[in-house]
């Protein structure tokens, strides 16, 4: 998209409260252009809509921005668990309260991070895209820290029948308002 979206950021950012961009070609130097300039001090919420191959590098651009202290709600795909309490607890974004994240990662600091962390509250929306890792999936979802989460969507192979049954026991299930279990293999076993 080059430099389109930066002189749209210019032009209409300057009364823009929220921005969703869902289908459009943008890479971490357009969403760099955009969050920097100062007409983004009026954003509310934001969806970048794509996830971005270079995931810290996208962390580290939003962070880096001394322009989104009115930022409420941010859309974001493709990070590391990690990242996402990076971002959910960040003094960069004072006024962030909801944070929806499709998280790709679930890294061992992440689900170590994830029972103590207060900006857990602040993932509203907790997408688990957990290919493969089903030891720190494991630990995020039996861990207190569910307590504070009120949606989650669980996805990807580590995703199975025992998974399920763990969270079952975990009593801070009970405060989840929603929950989506996304992988076809579920309730597949043969008794």
């Amino acid at each position: 998209m080059g430099g389109g979206l930066a002189a749209l950021g210019r032009a209409a950012a300057n009364q823009l409260e929220s921005l969703v961009m869902h289908g459009v070609g943008i890479d971490v130097r357009d969403l760099r252009a955009l969050v920097h300039a100062p007409s983004a001090g009026h954003l509310r919420a934001l969806d970048p809509g794509l996830a971005f191959k270079r995931r810290h590098d996208v962390t580290a651009v939003l962070l880096e921005s001394s322009h989104l202290g009115a930022l409420e709600e941010l859309h974001l795909q493709g990070l590391s668990l990690s990242a996402a309490l990076l971002l959910a607890g960040s003094t960069a974004l004072p006024a962030l309260r909801s944070l929806y994240v499709e998280v790709i990662e679930v890294d061992p600091d992440g689900a170590l991070q994830f029972p103590y962390a207060p900006q857990v509250a602040h993932l509203a929306k907790l997408r688990l895209d957990a290919a493969g890792n089903t030891g720190a999936l494991e630990q995020v979802i039996t861990s207190d820290g569910m307590a504070r989460t009120r949606h989650l969507e669980l996805r990807g192979e580590a995703v199975t029948d025992d998974l399920v049954e763990k969270l079952a026991r975990n009593p801070a299930v009970s405060n989840l308002r929603t929950l989506r279990l996304c992988e076809p293999g579920l309730g597949d076993r043969v008794h």
